[in-house]
């Protein structure tokens, strides 16, 4: 193959290894589609429901976008240096530079289907194919349950399916090309313990990993022709555990909590009509999942459900003298926004200042036991008796245990030259107490989460925990 390289970077790496999404992932592309699900009933009026959709290719794939992936790199360089090296560095008065590693944007080469997922079915049928919708709604923190009207959707990617890295690394001398190539190759070994891109990385959404013997290394020499001369470079891949990643947690708590009775999350993609039709057979109302023993949980329920208890507990027993009840969400444009906002809004964050408490991993370890004939009747809520006739039935999982991963991170050590930056990104003394004070409440008294908890149903008790 020839190439226009006339004397430029005439030494070059290809470098090729397989990222994998281990957890449910959004990198959106900035569209909203109204027409892609069906629309539903409100007070009795149809409302088309917004989706929002991720980044797909030319062949409807999806595709993970080379500034995303750069990014992902980049965070996992912990010498600043020679990230900007690698980088590159935006473009000012005194700085500016373009970075020696080129990033193709990757397609997904395997999507983990997910057969019984919300809203699946549906997607396929529109030539989405290989995707799932999740369900998210705003918590009023002064009720604990879902606000009104303030339900929107992600299209979103399965936890499993994976995509094909594609980098350059460009020198104009052998020995600088090698050396940078290694260091490209020391990144991805950093990304095999696993790291977070697009939508909701502090939800616990968008957990990737670089797969563990997936790599290969190709060096590309310009010959006297204007040719390359490619020569397999897999020996630069060390053997050695390389330096880990700037690690900005200060806390990190793993916590096992376990339902022994019914949960569910509702799948909100059965029709009303199906529900009716289904009815002599199956269950009205059906708990979301991922396959028939595995249910789905996303990140942003958990982080919801403790934003909820985190307010309660500074309104009522940390700062019931000056904590407002229902702190209000605000934009965070500068330092000084930053630095007015309460404990609650900045462990869990507010639009422009990301939350210090992060959700780094959540599992539902094993296969779940599955309840698919659980009555229940309607009770009227002027009288609290039962209705007549008011019978319904629900699939619920029960048996439920579920695995958290939790940290409070500090963002306020990151140096450039030699100036701190971020310092109000490093938790205060309120943040640790609250985050402390929430952990305490979950040990001593659960988590409610999901559907019916007024009825039972979620009530998750503490289990165990392990640094």
């Amino acid at each position: 193959m020839i190439e226009e390289a006339q004397g430029l970077h005439p030494f070059r790496y290809r470098i090729t290894a397989t990222l994998k999404a281990l957890s449910p992932l959004h990198v959106g592309t900035g569209e909203l589609a109204r027409d892609i699900l069906p629309e539903r009933e409100e007070d009795g009026k149809k409302v088309s429901s917004m989706l929002a959709l991720t980044m797909r290719d030319g062949a409807d794939a999806f595709y993970l976008p080379g500034s995303t992936l750069k990014n992902l790199l980049r965070r996992a360089e912990p010498d600043e240096v020679l990230a900007r090296c690698l980088f590159g560095e935006i473009l000012g008065p005194d700085s500016g530079r373009m970075g020696s590693v080129l990033v193709w944007g990757a397609r997904c080469i395997y999507a983990e289907p997910p057969s019984e997922a919300p809203y699946a079915k549906e997607l396929d049928t529109k030539g989405l194919k290989g995707a799932f919708v999740a369900a998210r709604t705003r918590i009023d923190r002064k009720l604990g349950v879902s606000a009104e009207g303030l339900l929107f959707f992600q299209e979103m990617i399965p936890a499993g399916s994976t995509f094909r890295l594609k980098l350059l690394v460009v020198g104009d001398d052998a020995e600088s090309a090698k050396v940078r190539a290694g260091a490209v190759l020391a990144i991805l070994r950093r990304l095999e313990a696993g790291s977070t891109l697009g939508k909701g990385q502090a939800d616990g959404l968008g957990r990737v990993s670089v797969r563990s013997g997936s790599y290969c290394c190709l060096a590309r020499t310009i010959g006297a022709d204007g040719t390359f001369r490619t020569t397999r470079a897999n020996h630069l891949i060390s053997r050695e555990k390389p330096e880990p990643a700037r690690d900005t947690a200060t806390k990190r708590r793993k916590i096992v909590l376990r339902c022994d009775g019914p949960f569910m999350v509702v799948d909100s993609s059965r029709k009303r009509e199906e529900r009716a039709a289904a009815a002599r057979d199956r269950a009205h109302l059906k708990a979301q999942r991922l396959k028939e023993k595995l249910p789905l949980i996303l990140g942003s329920s958990v982080m919801g459900a403790l934003r909820s208890r985190a307010a309660w507990l500074a309104a009522t027993r940390l700062w019931p003298d000056q904590w407002p009840t229902d702190p209000p969400d605000k934009l965070c444009r500068t330092r000084d926004d930053a630095g007015g906002l309460t404990a609650v809004q900045r462990l869990f964050g507010v639009t422009g200042f990301r939350g210090l408490l992060v959700l780094e991993l959540l599992e539902v370890p094993g296969a779940v036991e599955t309840w698919d004939t659980l009555t229940s009747v309607k009770l009227d809520r002027f009288s609290g008796a039962p209705v007549d006739g008011g019978l319904f039935t629900s699939a619920v999982f029960v048996n439920v245990t579920l695995a958290l991963t939790l940290a409070l991170h500090d963002r306020s050590v990151l140096t450039v030259d030699n100036k701190e930056h971020r310092e109000v990104g490093k938790p205060t003394a309120d943040d640790e107490e609250l985050a402390e004070a929430l952990l305490k409440d979950i040990r001593d008294n659960g988590l409610m989460l999901g559907h019916a908890t007024n009825r039972g149903f979620g009530w998750f008790d503490w289990v165990t925990d392990a640094p």
